[in-house]
C-alpha cells in the first residue's frame, strides 16, 4: 500500500507501507485514537504472513518480560514506551506494523462474534444528524456529538465495506493467529 505524506501544501512524498494504517501509530501517542482509521484499512494476507513470522518473537519478549509490557500499557504515553522495547530490534516487524495487524484482527475476532445491527446504525446515525440539525444541542456538546457522528459514520463503513472484505483472509487464517491473540490476551490479563 502506498500513503501519500504531505507536509504543509508544498512538500508530498509516497512511502510504501507494509501495512496499511501503520504509520498512524507510528505518529499517535495512544492506539484508541486512531484505532477506527488502522481498521479501515482492510487487512491483507501479505500483513498476515509478516505478522507470523515475528509473532513468537515478539510475544515471547513480551511474555518473559510480561511486567515491563504491562507497566508500559498502564503508562501515560503506552505507545512511546513499548516502541522502545528491545525487542523491536530483534525482529523484522515494526511496532506500528504489529499493532496495526493485531488491532485489524482483534477488530475482526470481536466483530465476528457477535451480530452487528447495520440497520439500528443507519438509524442512530439519521437520529443524531436530525438532533444536530434541530438545534437543540447545547453549544458545549456540539463538539462531542459531531464527533460521535463521525465515528459512527466511520464503524458503518467498517461493517459494510470492510468487514465483508476482510473475512475470507481472517477466517482463512485463524487457526495460524488465533493462538498468538490468545497469548497477547494471556499477558494483557
Amino acid at each position: 500500500m502506498i500513503s501519500i505524506l504531505c507536509f504543509g501544501t508544498a512538500l508530498c512524498f509516497a512511502q510504501e507501507e507494509r501495512v496499511a494504517g501503520a504509520s498512524l501509530i507510528g505518529e499517535a501517542s495512544e492506539l484508541e485514537s486512531v484505532l477506527l482509521d488502522v481498521v479501515a484499512n482492510p487487512l491483507t494476507q501479505s500483513e498476515v504472513d509478516l505478522f507470523v513470522s515475528d509473532a513468537d518473537a515478539v510475544l515471547g519478549w513480551a511474555e518473559l518480560n510480561s511486567d515491563l509490557w504491562l507497566s508500559a500499557e498502564r503508562s501515560e504515553n503506552p505507545v512511546t514506551l513499548i516502541k522502545s522495547f528491545q525487542v523491536w530490534g530483534e525482529v523484522e516487524i515494526r511496532f506500528s506494523e504489529f499493532m496495526a495487524v493485531v488491532s485489524k484482527l482483534m477488530f475482526l475476532e470481536e466483530v465476528g462474534a457477535e451480530e452487528v445491527d447495520v440497520l439500528g446504525m443507519r438509524q442512530e446515525l439519521e437520529n443524531m444528524r436530525g438532533f444536530i440539525e434541530s438545534g437543540q444541542v447545547p453549544a458545549e456538546a456540539i463538539a462531542q456529538v459531531s464527533q460521535m457522528v463521525v465515528d459512527l459514520e466511520k464503524m458503518l463503513y467498517l461493517m459494510e465495506s470492510v468487514v465483508p472484505s476482510c473475512r475470507p483472509v481472517f477466517e482463512k487464517n485463524l487457526e495460524i493467529v488465533g493462538p498468538f491473540l490468545e497469548r497477547l490476551q494471556t499477558i494483557e490479563d
